[in-house]
This record gives C-alpha cells, structure tokens and sequence, in this order.
C-alpha cells in the first residue's frame, strides 16, 4: 500500500507553483518540487451547486499530496470516477479509480 505524506511545510510554495498552469488533464507539466521527478497530477471531483469540489494534487514518484476543495476551473476536463463518494483526502483511490476508468475506455 502507498505511503501518502503531506507536501513539507518549506516546499509548499513551490508545490503551488508547480500547480499554478493550467492543465485539462490529470497529468500535470513540470517536475515535483519536493522530489524533483515528472509525476505530478491533478483531480478535480464532481462540483456541487455552486462550483466547488474536492481537489487533489500529488506526485506518483514521491507520494507527496495535497487535498482541499476548490471551485473548478472551466479549462479542467472532468474525469468520471467510478465510485466518487468513497474518495479520502489522501489520493489512493483516485489513482485506483483513474487506472480503472483509463482501461474501461482502452
């Protein structure tokens, strides 16, 4: 099982940075500010009402995350999950559902 760690306290500016660009799918552009690798991604869960929703940001090379909420930016391409509400603050499940969804649809 991953071992999710939160971003370091003296790294989250730079984790901010990094996922300042927009990107309309999960993988993000640029190199992990706490491990240096190419493995940063993002999801965005189903927004509510009033444009919100679960966020979360990682690095498969690190296990480095973040979880928050936040509105939705209109140039994210939504990804349907197949289970959504059993999703955690840490990303194991996102990036068990998004390896599901990404074989169902070849």
């Amino acid at each position: 099982m991953t071992k999710w760690v939160g971003v370091p306290e003296v790294k989250q500016a730079l984790w901010r940075v990094a996922f300042a660009l927009p990107s309309a799918g999960v993988r993000v552009g640029g190199h992990c500010p706490v491990c240096g690798a190419e493995g940063l991604h993002r999801y965005y869960g189903t927004p509510n009402p009033r444009g919100a929703a679960g966020l979360w940001e990682w690095c498969a090379a690190c296990c480095s995350y973040e979880h928050s909420n936040s509105t939705v930016p209109s140039w994210w391409k939504p990804v349907s999950l197949p289970d959504e509400g059993s999703l955690t603050a840490e990303p194991s499940l996102v990036v068990e559902q998004l390896k599901a969804a990404q074989r169902e649809t070849g």
